[in-house]
C-alpha cells in the first residue's frame, strides 16, 4: 500500500497534462483557465500571426480547450492578467523618440 501518489505521478507522467486539462465547469460558474491553458494562451498572443479581436481569442479559447468563456473575462484576462496587447493595426505616430 502507499503508493497512490507514486501511481499518480506515474499516470501523470505517461499521460502529461492533457489528463489534468479536462476542465469541467459548472453551470453558472465563470470559466477561467488554468495556468498552463493561460501559458498557451500567452504564447499564442506572441505568436506574429496574434489575434485581432477579443473575440477571436474567445473563440480560439473555446476551440482549443471547449471553454466558452464570457467576453468581459476574455478581455480582462488578456489585458490585465496576461498583460498583452492584440495586435490590431493601429496609426503608427510620427512621434517616435
Amino acid at each position: 500500500g502507499g503508493n497512490a501518489v507514486g501511481q499518480w505521478l506515474n499516470c501523470y507522467a505517461t499521460q502529461g497534462l492533457e489528463v489534468l486539462l479536462v476542465v469541467k465547469v459548472p453551470p453558472g460558474r465563470v470559466a477561467h483557465l488554468n495556468p498552463a491553458q493561460q501559458e498557451q494562451l500567452r504564447e499564442a498572443l506572441r505568436s506574429p500571426t496574434g489575434f485581432g479581436s477579443f473575440g477571436e481569442v474567445q473563440t480560439w479559447i473555446k476551440e482549443q480547450f471547449g471553454i466558452q468563456m464570457e467576453y468581459s473575462a476574455v478581455h480582462k484576462l488578456v489585458k490585465y492578467h496576461l498583460g498583452a496587447s492584440l495586435k490590431v493595426a493601429r496609426p503608427t505616430h510620427p512621434k517616435k523618440t
